[in-house]
């Protein structure tokens, strides 16, 4: 194994699959050269100075490869920590293939402060999660998922632009967000983003 000034953290999960099958995958990357790769029950961690995909995994698609650019050794114990993070939510929302930690790196902030990623989904979602609101909360994800284009997100809605604008307005009033702030956008993408429903990736 070659000692190199900077490796890249991975952890990959293969969700409904045993701890045993993990630990077999683990045993099987090593080797193959991947010597710093090991099983934490039903996920595997390693490092890697080489590239590394799902297709080298040799378990089909079904998998979940969260990995990171190269770090310094001495980052690397916290770099892990990011992917285990990257890795359970990758889990949590159903997602598979590559997850470069470098496209999820505002997850990755909010991950990393659990009570402060709670507060502001409080802050955002619970004011429509009272009843009645269904339909404001469905209009605000859609939004989000057509990257805040209103013309997207009424043809998504099925909605004329003008009740698409009505039902903004009331998720203002209600929430007390300004979605022309990109700090109030923000927020509502972050808030959205860290939930329990897989983003739409079209």
């Amino acid at each position: 194994m070659p000692v190199e000034e900077a490796y890249a953290p991975f952890a990959i999960v293969m969700p409904g699959r045993s701890p045993q099958r993990h630990a077999a995958l683990a045993a099987r990357m090593r080797q193959r050269g991947w010597m710093l790769t090991a099983t934490e029950g039903d996920r595997v961690v390693g490092l890697t100075w080489k590239p590394l995909d799902v297709s080298d995994l040799d378990e089909g698609s079904d998998v979940l490869l969260a990995i990171a650019e190269p770090a310094p050794r001495n980052e690397l114990a916290e770099g892990r920590e990011d992917l285990v993070l990257l890795a359970e939510r990758g889990r949590r929302l159903g997602l598979r293939g590559r997850m470069p930690a470098e496209d999820h790196l505002l997850e990755l902030l909010m991950g990393r402060s659990p009570r402060l990623a709670a507060r502001l989904r409080a802050r955002v979602l619970d004011p429509l999660a009272a009843p009645g609101h269904e339909e404001l909360m469905r209009t605000l994800q859609t939004l989000v998922r057509c990257r805040c284009d209103r013309s997207v997100a009424s043809a998504a809605l099925s909605v004329h632009r003008n009740t698409l604008a009505y039902r903004l307005r009331r998720i203002e009033e209600i929430t007390g967000l300004d979605l022309d702030n990109p700090r109030d956008l923000a927020s509502v993408y972050l808030a959205l983003g860290m939930g329990d429903a897989p983003p739409d990736q079209s």
